[in-house]
């Protein structure tokens, strides 16, 4: 009797036919690395070693099996890595004195974690956002307030050590059972009448309607799921390593992303399971621990992790054509319409720039930055507006931009030759995306972060292995002298980002790859030029632009969704995005903090495009993208 209920029990809890060979596959590619490991280690793996390894893939595992539920919902959960972050931040830098409050404290941040996943719930689920847009949205918000905290609070000195004790990290014990016990409650939730109705709606978001299934309950579930996920994430990290750089909330994402992918879930493409997630994790974390034996540096880990994370993607794409069924559908493309009448925005834009200028007449960096950033809105602009989103732009933009600085060595010379190898780049790039987002879909987003993960990593491999350089004095000359009282690079930009936004405006209906062939290398010539600009160029540098990019775009009427919207609007969204960031530098509002307005207003954007404006006279200068959520 107990063997019969044993086994009914394992065949209930068992993912999916396909999900079982892909499980398979990923238990053989374990055994393969844990083989590598032993040698490559040159001596067998004490049960202290393999308990390092589980205490450290355990923030990894818990993030990347609950990201499962939003992925089999059909949603995004680009907040994973902030919303960790976040905790992190939180739990590292909290008074903790004693095991009491290092208990407060781990179940807060577990709570901060709920509440993160939870909002992002509602504006998904009962709101009806896009998933993309609102879980983008909150990771900025998020990830700035994690950074204001880290950088205006202190770490206590015995904070680490308590918080280890009251999560057992001196034992693999507590890890084993707690991944053990999050895998089984995901797979009987998976499986379990709530769980089958998940996968329906995120398979066919009509079914919903047309069953009048309670899909806003079922996708607030799901988003809680995962956030509770992210803080237990949060609190592990703050155990182990204290408070984190900021910087390392694009690494967690790509991570997390990379496990899920590999087993068997791409947002947009299929949903996977709850043990093919926990095994990627794995995979993950046993591949960061190759790198110290074999003698390579730390920053390839991303680069590996990128590559994980795109073979999870072919794999996702073979199955799909294997299995068509367990394929997400695709929201259909709207009709494409002529755009509306951009001219409103953009005199506003343009308005705002140059009374900002009356008041600030000798403000260099005003100029420029209003000159180049609304390159970035036509390439982005372009890339929403057929359905995509390009998350690559911030890595290639920084790829560009220290590139430039480190093939040339500051000589003239060096210059044609290495834009020409970055351009080439560039254009490969948005041939690949473009190539691939009819066939993604909405994965399309996995595959930029992966991409962008690459392209990080060359970054960092050029910094750590090259001398460091300064920009040659050709590109520099752009944004540092005067023609007719302008820079020259304000005169090469102003009139390339017009005529691109109203070419893209007037022809650019249906645009594919072409699109993400320009969003490429609109940000490849962000980054050179602001590489000219400053004289040389830092990772991390190009992030901040990315959501006053979007912003922009939403402002222009283009949707998350793809259809309707105005280049020319969104370059007037973004000229006048850029008076008003000016204006809030000028009254000295910390960095983080317009961070958080920008995502913000990108919420409200969305939300307006989505419900219709009803209280707002703005609809002659805001156009509007209504679309049907997916």
């Amino acid at each position: 009797m107990k063997t019969a209920l044993a086994r009914h029990l394992i065949l209930a809890l068992a993912p999916r036919l396909q999900d079982r060979r892909l499980v398979a596959i990923e238990a053989l590619l374990l055994a393969a690395l844990l083989v590598l490991w032993i040698a490559v280690s040159h001596s067998a793996l004490g049960s202290m070693d393999i308990a390092i390894w589980l205490m450290a893939a355990t923030p990894l595992a818990l993030s990347a099996m609950t990201q499962t539920m939003p992925v089999l919902a059909g949603g995004q959960g680009l907040a994973a890595g902030s919303a960790a972050l976040l905790v992190n931040a939180m739990v590292a830098t909290a008074p903790i004195a004693n095991g009491a409050d290092a208990l407060l404290w781990i179940l807060l941040g577990i709570a901060a974690g709920g509440a993160i996943g939870a909002v992002n719930g509602i504006l998904i689920g009962a709101a009806r956002l896009p998933s993309t847009a609102v879980t983008f949205a909150t990771s900025v918000a998020v990830a700035s307030l994690a950074q204001y905290l880290a950088a205006n609070a202190v770490m206590a000195p015995d904070a680490a050590p308590i918080l280890q004790d009251a999560l057992a990290q001196g034992s693999w014990g507590l890890p084993v059972l707690l991944i053990a016990a999050v895998c089984l409650a995901g797979l009987a939730l998976q499986r379990s009448a709530l769980g089958r109705g998940l996968s329906a709606i995120g398979r066919r978001p009509t079914l919903a309607q047309r069953h009048a299934l309670p899909a806003a309950r079922w996708r607030i579930l799901a988003y809680i799921v995962a956030g509770l996920g992210y803080g237990a994430t949060g609190v592990f990290l703050a155990a182990q390593v204290g408070a984190i750089d900021m910087v390392m909330g694009a690494p967690l994402l790509l991570q997390i992303y990379a496990a899920v992918a590999l087993g068997g879930g791409v947002p947009g493409l299929r949903a996977g399971s709850v043990l093919g997630s926990l095994l990627g994790a794995l995979i993950v974390s046993a591949t960061g621990n190759l790198l110290l034996p074999i003698g390579l540096d730390d920053y390839l880990g991303t680069g590996f992790d990128s590559i994980w994370l795109l073979l999870g993607v072919a794999l996702c794409i073979a199955l799909v054509r294997r299995h068509p069924g367990s394929a997400i559908s695709a929201p259909p493309m709207p009709a494409s319409s002529g755009a509306p009448n951009g001219l409103p925005l953009l005199a506003l834009g343009l308005a705002s720039i140059l009374l900002l200028m009356l008041i600030q007449p000798g403000n260099r960096d005003l100029l420029t930055i209003a000159a180049l950033l609304p390159l970035l809105a036509v390439g982005q602009g372009a890339v929403l507006r057929a359905g995509g989103f390009d998350l690559a732009m911030p890595a290639l933009i920084a790829f560009a931009g220290m590139t430039v600085v480190t093939l040339t060595q500051g000589q003239n010379e060096n210059l044609p030759l290495s834009l020409l190898a970055i351009l080439t780049l560039a254009l490969g790039i948005g041939w690949v995306q473009g190539s691939l987002a009819p066939r993604l879909h909405r994965g399309i987003v996995v595959l930029s972060l992966a991409i962008g993960g690459l392209l990080l990593t060359a970054a960092d491999a050029l910094v750590v292995e090259s001398p460091s350089g300064f920009a040659p004095p050709a590109l520099t000359m752009l944004a540092t002298t005067r023609w007719l009282g302008l820079p020259p690079i304000v005169w090469l930009a102003v009139p390339s980002f017009l005529a691109l936004g109203w070419g893209v405006d007037r022809y650019g209906r249906g645009w594919r790859r072409g699109a993400y062939i320009l969003s490429a290398l609109m940000a490849a010539l962000f980054g050179l030029m602001m590489a000219g600009f400053a004289g040389q160029y830092k990772i991390g540098f190009a992030d901040t632009y990315l959501t006053p990019t979007l912003l922009a775009a939403t402002l222009g009427g283009i949707s998350f969704l793809g259809g309707r919207g105005s280049i020319l609007a969104a370059i007037g969204a973004s000229l006048l995005m850029t008076a008003i960031d000016s204006v809030l530098i000028m009254l000295g509002l910390p960095f983080e903090f317009r961070l958080i307005g920008f995502a913000a207003l990108l919420l409200a954007a969305v939300a307006w495009q989505q419900q219709g404006p009803t209280s707002f006279g703005l609809q002659g200068l805001l156009p509007t993208a209504r679309r049907t959520r997916s």
